[in-house]
This record gives C-alpha cells, sequence and structure tokens, in this order.
C-alpha cells in the first residue's frame, strides 16, 4: 500500500461527528458517575465524623466539591476527549470515505482497474487488503471460466 499524506479535512462529518458525540456521552456518563462515587464517600465521611459541627461542616461544603469536581474534570476531559475523537475518527473515516469512493468507481468502471489503497496504518487496512484479495480471487475464477479460444 503507498502511503499518502493525511488530508486535513472532514471525509464523513456524520460519522465523525456519532463517534465523537459517543465518546463525550461516554465522558459525561463516568463523570457523572464520578461525582456519585465522590458523593456518597463525603456523605459517608460526615456520618461517621462524632463532632456534629465538623459534620456538618463537611455537609455544608459537598456542593461546592463536587462542583469543583465536575468542572475540573469537564475541563480537563472534554477537550482531551474531542481531540482523542478527531484523531480515531479521522484514521477510520478517511479509508471508510477511500474504500467507499473505491468501490463506487469499481461499478461505474464495470471493474477493477487498480488495486484499493489506504494509508498504512490506518483502521481499515485489512479491509482494504480483504477487498484486494476478493476481486483478485473474483479474476482469477473470471479467467478460469472464459472458454479458450482454439488457435488456427
Amino acid at each position: 500500500m503507498t502511503h499518502r499524506p493525511r488530508q486535513k479535512k472532514v471525509n464523513k462529518p456524520g460519522l465523525q461527528l456519532r463517534l465523537i458525540g459517543t465518546f463525550l456521552a461516554i465522558s459525561a456518563f463516568a463523570a457523572y458517575g464520578q461525582a456519585l462515587l465522590l458523593s456518597q464517600a463525603l456523605v459517608d465521611v460526615s456520618l461517621r465524623i462524632q463532632d456534629s459541627k465538623v459534620a456538618r461542616e463537611v455537609q455544608d461544603a459537598m456542593p461546592e466539591l463536587l462542583v469543583h469536581n465536575l468542572l475540573w474534570t469537564s475541563l480537563l476531559l472534554l477537550p482531551l476527549i474531542v481531540l482523542v475523537g478527531v484523531h480515531v475518527t479521522h484514521r477510520i473515516a478517511g479509508p471508510a470515505h477511500g474504500i467507499e469512493r473505491y468501490l463506487r468507481s469499481v461499478v461505474e468502471q464495470g471493474g477493477v482497474s487498480v488495486p484499493c489503497k489506504v494509508r498504512k496504518g490506518d483502521e481499515l487496512q485489512n479491509l482494504a487488503e480483504s477487498i484486494n484479495r476478493t476481486f483478485d480471487r473474483l479474476r482469477q475464477d473470471r479467467e478460469l471460466e472464459q472458454p479458450t479460444q482454439p488457435q488456427v
């Protein structure tokens, strides 16, 4: 497979946005779960404190602690998830777009003239190689089925 420089464009924006949205939703769910666990831990601590004044101070501080926890988690995690999401989806959507374009050209041309190529290391490289092996096999089978012309 040949190495082509990665383009700085979005090939399949719908797919990429859905995947990034999924990453963000999972991250938000994890942050919410973290806040619930922290809240439960603070409640447990406040119940174990013998001094009622200190216990009350812990309970009063809980909302602010939870907000700070969620805020810092969001400020650090969400941009990181977006960056990782863009990188990962680009490695999937780019090759998917290339393979889709290749198969469309096969249909329009009525056959295969060149092999399907994606950048080395892309996530769908195995799929492109399988497509090439499939078309090679079909080509071989077609050649075997064609009757040989008698030579005169």
